[in-house]
């Protein structure tokens, strides 16, 4: 391992996981849908930005702003954001399958919790933290 990379922040890290993260779901989109006899779903054009716009760019600005986050607050992101991106995912076979699911909505609501709590306890956190 370099020094470049073991001097990293652990945002900057997360960021670069996020972005590759990105990619794959770039590629597993394309390769799905060279596989769906030409029927799309925007969810699953899409799908490459949610790990991009909900995990990446939020860690890019973290590292870069300098904020530290507790372990505790960006594993429950983490976990809202790979919600996110199995329910973008699964609404979008769903669509291009032509059929629905009464739980997809679920995978949203969660990840929006998750998300909340994951600022809460940030916040919360911080409060603690200084007197």
């Amino acid at each position: 391992m370099s020094t470049l990379t073991s001097a990293q922040t652990p945002a900057a890290r997360s960021a670069r996981h996020y972005a590759l993260a990105a990619l794959g779901c770039a590629i597993f989109s394309v390769i799905y849908e060279c596989f769906s006899h030409e029927v799309y779903s925007p969810w699953m054009v899409g799908l490459c930005g949610v790990p991009l716009l909900t995990g990446a760019l939020p860690a890019l600005a973290i590292a870069r702003l300098r904020i530290r986050v507790s372990w505790i607050a960006s594993q429950l992101w983490a976990c809202a954001v790979l919600t996110l991106t199995l329910g973008c995912c699964f609404t979008g076979v769903l669509e291009i399958y032509g059929t629905t699911s009464p739980w997809l909505p679920l995978f949203f609501v969660v990840s929006a919790v998750l998300m909340l709590i994951s600022v809460l306890s940030q916040q919360l956190g911080r409060r603690t933290a200084t007197p």
